[in-house]
């Protein structure tokens, strides 16, 4: 686990605890101050840990022994070239090149390196800048943003051998007033005008070209230039710390043509975390953004009319803080600007209008003041005053919406239950809040839209190009109070110092590799467990905020509970003082300790709006207005907790988006440092500028330098510091030879310690402390002692060359010898390939016959066995055939059965029906019934049969000549028995239609007995019917007639008619008397009196109507249910016609 780092604002001691670096009597040096933070002074005495120190002041101090830190002996451009690298070093170095050196101050040198890092200190006034010339395509340029913005071109160009170009990223940071807008336009002005001519230019035509260009304002460089006034109107205020300060992140990406030129091709805009806030709130001696107070000194008098505009006294949106004016600003000539710019990027003087409208109408909202009353649903905000009323009308005017539909927003809403919706009236304070929620809506995305066009003009290509990306973000910031928006832009920079010391320690390793020195691992600090107490799920502050969020009923005190509760223990997180406890959490971060007060947090991570507000404003007549809200991603129903995003899980996102678009480029760093709080010019505050250091990581950097090789001086400055000192022979002697053989000797000669310095290509490296030697081969009296340091120079290059002629020696011995083992080994390759050849094909022999044999073997195996497969499968298939035939035959003899059955029963039944030849009917019965027997005994030796073939078919797999056997003898009695049951089925049928014949003729003869008949064909057969005689009562011959109807339609059987007719054609007193109706008989009678043929005469018992059961069963008059208990007294009420038909029935039973 990572160790903490200090809280911000302690003296840094790490030097002490690295390493004692070396204090002499009378050597000036550093000690822990208090106003400046580190005091100068001269050491008197050194007495084992302790420093005796008298400081300029003429004060005598005793210090700790690791607390008293060398002077360096010069300032440096390249602050790895000092001799010492901590924190007084550092500061002291800024300081003396931040002097206004001369009465114009032309001496100023604002700009340092360390390493590859700019630090650029604020100089509060414009400063010319180098010429390009002095820049392009020259080695070692003096510190400046244009040298960062070159490397950066370089480094995309000449990729280090890599087929595809790589991408920069130029990352400036630091706290609101220190530079970082400034640095980021001499950025861009360099890069854009680079751009234009490609990687062949030169400087001196680069500045030549670029003059004639000025004065065209449609090129891409222009509209890149003339965009930031616009972004600067929108995006920019006045705070206590810079009259110009960014409130929002942006980085600019600049793209490049990949047809090897490298031509500027498009460019596009990102913006971060906009501080909406300031639009509703500000503090004391800070302004709203610039757009507001430059519309109010810009704009013309008929638009002023128009928009009704006056000061920005009258407006509360400006006048909380008491300030309308910003230093060094002219509101007037920046709006004049920002309409330059708006012309540029393509907005027209009309959406520009309307763009002034919507600004203008959302001071005029910040107007509509509330009162209170008291309704009987509670307290409820009332428009009373005038003046607000006029705000109100003005501003639903200017914002393109209805004024009562603006009212009924900011004063009610809605709560949706799942039954109903119904509206409510908000409070004084809830009715401020809805009118601050809508202006900042409104703000953000207007400025959202605004960028949006100027990406429009900027030509991007989506396509992937060489880019060069300016990022100009918010530096850290820990203030008495600090909140939400602090926490945001604290855990911006951890991310981004997180990126930097990867890239920065990264790119040391790799100069190291070009200078072909080799040092061990460097451990660089690691920031990713404060970066995982942010932003980890699902326990980051973040995290646990949008959960909070989410609740029914959410609050900052439970929020503030559960971060104490799940972060009790972790490193990065300390617990404050148990008073504050209840309203503040402490996040260590990698620039100190910094303090959240909670209160507002789970607001301000509030992102939605309600969907009534976004109805309003996206039906605006405005015509801006409804594509503000156009695909509103944002918006929540009335009355339910929103689903979207919030303000923390986008920006983190956006962070993670920006994040590894920086890893996948390489990175270049300008640091900006505020040289004093009162911006005042030529003043340097060390204690100010110290905080800056720190929170930047400035002095962490400096402090993981000195794990390696820190400083690094180039031969040249060493021979031209070292060299006019020897003696005339020395010089005489390394005339001829090179710079870095010169200081190896020297450092030889001095006996430098070889731990001390790593020998580079083109330049020195020396570890932390050790560069002091330099300054003792300075002091060193060359009279005295110079002959000696001569000699052991000359004494090194001697050995040098006996080094030199002895390598070259056993060079040549070693290549003999080389040379000889060479040939030797050469004949042995030879002889080895011979042998191994031949090994080798033997090998292959042998190894190609074992296999031939194998594979013969599995060959003739696998023959055999698909053949016993097929022949297998064969039988076994010629036995399920033969199972499935037996099965068949079986199933086709029980059908056979069972027709057997039914024409048994058919023919059963036919001889029942046969009432005239009753002898001939039994005899036919028991031939049916003998047919039927021998039909049972046919299917029972069928099922002996098909068990025979089922015991058949399971014998066929253990004996297949058996089961052919018992397959022949099984189709044998098959056939026997088909044939037999063929002959019985003809016998079956022949006797079928002589019982047939005969009955027919039966009832032909008994019938022409009574009267005469005809036969007649109808589609079921032919049939005899009888003329009705003559004789008949109307009633037979009507019963007659539906008779012969329902024959003729074979409603019913022949044989049926046959028994009932004579029924009808005999007189009743005429029956023979005693016969018995049969079974059948009183069937068909009983049909008949169902179908209408006979009906009975019946007395309704409830009414006492007579009525036919022929026509139901219910009494035609009452609808009483009629039974056969009636009957009687129906025969006595009627005894002619129902005497009638019980002596018919009578007859009929007789």
């Amino acid at each position: 686990m990572a160790t903490p780092p200090p809280i911000a604002g302690q003296a840094s001691k790490s030097d002490a605890e690295t390493e004692l670096l070396p204090v002499e009597v009378s050597q000036t040096i550093w000690i822990p101050g208090t106003e400046r933070v580190w005091d100068k002074g001269s050491v008197m005495a050194i007495g084992g840990l302790k420093v005796t120190v008298r400081t300029q002041a003429g004060k005598i101090q005793q210090v700790d022994r690791g607390l008293a830190l060398p002077q360096n002996p010069r300032e440096a451009g390249d602050m790895t070239s000092l001799y010492y690298i901590h924190e007084p070093g550092v500061l002291h170095n800024l300081e003396e090149r931040c002097k206004l050196d001369g009465g114009d101050g032309t001496g100023q040198k604002p700009y340092t390196f360390m390493a590859n890092v700019l630090i650029a200190v604020n100089p509060l006034r414009q400063l010319p800048n180098p010429r390009i010339s002095e820049v392009v395509n020259t080695a070692g340029s003096a510190p400046h943003p244009y040298s960062i913005a070159e490397m950066a071109y370089q480094q995309m160009v000449y990729n280090s051998g890599t087929d595809q170009p790589t991408n920069q990223s130029v990352v400036i940071s630091g706290e609101s007033g220190a530079g970082k807008t400034e640095s980021s336009k001499i950025v861009l002005r360099h890069l854009t005008t680079r751009g234009l001519y490609g990687k062949k230019a030169r400087g001196d035509e680069i500045e030549t070209m670029s003059k004639a260009r000025q004065q065209h304002g449609t090129s891409l460089d222009h509209r890149l230039i003339e965009q930031n006034p616009i972004l600067e109107a929108f995006g920019n205020a006045k705070t206590l710390r810079n009259y110009n300060s960014s409130r929002f992140g942006k980085f600019m990406k600049l793209q490049f043509t990949s047809d090897g030129e490298f031509k500027l091709a498009g460019a596009l805009v990102e913006t971060y975390l906009l501080e909406k806030s300031r639009l509703v709130y500000q503090v004391d001696g800070e302004r709203n953004f610039h757009i507001f107070y430059q519309l109010l000194a810009g704009v013309s008098t008929t638009t002023r009319q128009e928009f009704e505009l006056t000061q920005a006294e009258d407006f509360c949106y400006l006048n909380q803080s008491g300030c309308y004016l910003a230093e060094e600003t002219d509101d007037r000539a920046c709006f004049e600007a920002v309409v330059r710019g708006l012309s540029c990027v393509g907005i027209d003087e009309q959406v520009q209008h309307v763009i002034f409208s919507v600004a203008a109408g959302l001071l005029h909202l910040g107007n509509i003041e509330f009162d209170q009353e008291d309704t009987p649903e509670g307290e409820a905000a009332v428009i009373e005053k005038e003046s607000a009323k006029r705000a109100l009308t003005v501003a639903s005017k200017l914002l393109g919406v209805k004024e009562k539909d603006l009212w009924k927003v900011i004063m009610t809403r809605d709560i949706v239950t799942r039954e109903e919706t119904y509206t409510v009236r908000r409070n004084e304070q809830a009715a401020g809040y809805a009118r601050d929620a809508i202006a900042k809506a409104l703000y953000s995305r207007m400025f959202d839209w605004v960028i949006k066009q100027v990406n429009s003009s900027l030509g991007h290509d989506p396509n992937p190009l060489p880019y060069i990306g300016v990022l100009d973000i918010f530096g850290f910031e820990s203030f008495q109070r600090n909140d939400f928006e602090q926490l945001l832009i604290n855990y911006t920079n951890e991310v981004l110092q997180a990126t930097f010391n990867n890239q920065v320690f990264i790119a040391e390793m790799e100069l190291y590799k070009r200078e072909g020195i080799t040092v061990g691992r460097i451990k660089w600090p690691d920031n990713r467990e404060c970066v995982d107490l942010i932003s980890s799920k699902p326990n980051g502050i973040l995290a646990l905020l949008d959960a909070e969020a989410m609740n029914p009923q959410p609050s900052d005190a439970k929020f503030l509970r559960t971060l104490h509760s799940k972060h009790s223990k972790h490193p990065y997180f300390p617990r404050p003082h148990p008073k504050d406890m209840e309203h503040m959490f402490i996040v260590r971060h990698f620039a100190g300790a910094v303090s959240y007060t909670i209160g507002s947090f789970i607001d301000k991570n509030n992102d939605s709006i309600p969907a009534d507000m976004s109805n309003l404003f996206s039906c605006s007549s405005n015509k801006l207005v409804p594509a503000f809200f156009q695909q509103e991603p944002n918006t929540s129903r009335p009355g339910k907790r929103k689903l979207t995003k919030s303000v923390a899980a986008k920006f983190s996102n956006q962070m993670q988006e920006l994040v590894d678009t920086l890893d996948a480029t390489r990175c270049n760093f300008i640091r900006c440092i505020k040289p004093n709080a009162l911006m005042r010019v030529g003043m340097f505050d060390p204690r100010y500028v110290v905080g800056q250091l720190r929170c930047q990581g400035i002095m962490q950097t400096a402090q993981v330098l000195k794990v390696g090789l820190p400083t690094r001086v180039s031969y040249s400055e060493l021979v031209g510091a070292y060299k006019k000192f020897m003696p005339p022979d020395a010089q005489r002697l390394f005339a001829n030879q090179s710079d870095p053989t010169l200081i190896t000797a020297i450092l030889w000669a001095f006996q430098v310690p070889m731990d001390a310095y790593k020998l580079g290509i083109t330049k020195l490296f020396f570890k932390a402390g050790k560069i002091a030697v330099l300054d003792s081969i300075l002091k060193i009296n060359w009279v005295t002692e110079g002959p000696h340091i001569v000699s052991r120079m000359k004494l090194w290059l001697a050995r040098r060359r006996w080094r030199v002629g002895l390598a070259k020696v056993v060079a040549q011995n070693s290549f003999a010898k080389l040379l000889r083992r060479i040939q030797f080994r050469r004949n042995s390759v030879a002889r080895i390939q011979r042998w191994w050849r031949a090994l080798s094909l033997r090998r292959d022999f042998k190894k190609k016959r074992s296999a031939a044999v194998v594979v013969q073997a599995l060959f003739r195996g696998m023959i055999a066995r698909r053949l016993f497969k097929s022949k297998k499968q064969e039988m076994l298939a010629l036995a399920a055939a033969r199972a499935a035939e037996a099965k068949r035959q079986a199933e086709e003899a029980k059908r056979r059965e069972e027709e057997a059955r039914m024409t048994a029963e058919i023919a059963r039944r036919e001889s029942i029906a046969r009432a005239a030849a009753h002898d001939d009917r039994l005899r036919m019965e028991e031939e049916a019934r003998a047919a039927e027997e021998e039909a049972i005994r046919l299917a029972k030796e069928a099922a002996a049969a098909v068990a025979e073939a089922e015991s058949a078919a399971a014998e066929a797999t253990a004996a297949v000549e058996h089961e052919r056997q018992a397959e022949l003898r099984a189709i044998a009695e098959a056939k026997e028995l088909e044939e037999r049951m063929k002959r019985e089925r003809e016998e079956a049928e022949r006797r079928k239609e002589q019982a047939l014949l005969e009955a027919a003729n039966v009832s032909a003869s008994l019938l022409s007995g009574l009267a005469q008949v005809n036969s007649v064909q109808t589609p079921s057969g032919q049939v005899h019917v009888v003329e009705i005689p003559d004789n008949v009562s109307q009633e037979n011959r009507e019963q007659l007639q539906q008779l012969n109807d329902l024959l003729l339609s074979g409603a019913i059987a022949q044989s049926e008619y046959d028994e009932l007719v004579p029924f009808l054609l005999e007189k009743p007193e005429e029956a023979p008397s005693g016969a018995a109706l049969t079974a059948e008989q009183e069937e068909s009678l009983s049909r008949l009196y169902t179908t209408g043929v006979y009906g009975i005469q019946i007395r309704c018992p409830a009414c006492g109507a007579t009525n036919n059961t022929a026509n139901g069963n219910h009494c035609d008059e009452c609808g009483s249910l009629l039974t056969t208990s009636d009957e009687s007294a129906a025969a006595a009420a009627d005894p002619g016609t129902t005497g009638v038909r019980l002596a018919r029935r009578e007859a009929c039973q007789r």
